[in-house]
């Protein structure tokens, strides 16, 4: 279980924050407000599209929206994205303490 969550982690990291990460540092964006916006929406848009209301939980009972499937959505969706705000503030910190702001955008 520990190995799938790291796979999956890695691939959200190497596939989507990296390219993110080498865009912002290239415009001369690459600043702590900017990292969150990006961790927020990297661990958010996934999940908003993949996890639909409808397929974990019924959204609709008789033809009308069940509150309780859009609640879990848009909770599934802002737990996703405050993990992905977490973990760009830790790689935020982490890029800082090891020098990245003295390394220049060639």
């Amino acid at each position: 279980m520990l190995l799938t969550v790291f796979a999956v982690a890695a691939v959200f990291v190497f596939v989507l924050g990296v390219p993110v990460v080498l865009l912002l540092r290239r415009l001369g964006r690459l600043g702590w407000k900017s990292v969150s916006v990006a961790g927020i929406a990297i661990g958010a848009l996934p999940i908003a599209v993949l996890d639909r209301p409808g397929y974990a939980v019924d959204a609709h009972v008789a033809g009308i929206p069940a509150t309780n499937g859009w609640l879990v959505y848009v909770e599934s969706v802002v737990t996703a994205g405050a993990l992905g705000l977490l973990s760009a503030i830790v790689f935020y910190a982490v890029w800082r303490r090891l020098g990245g702001a003295r390394i220049s955008a060639a």
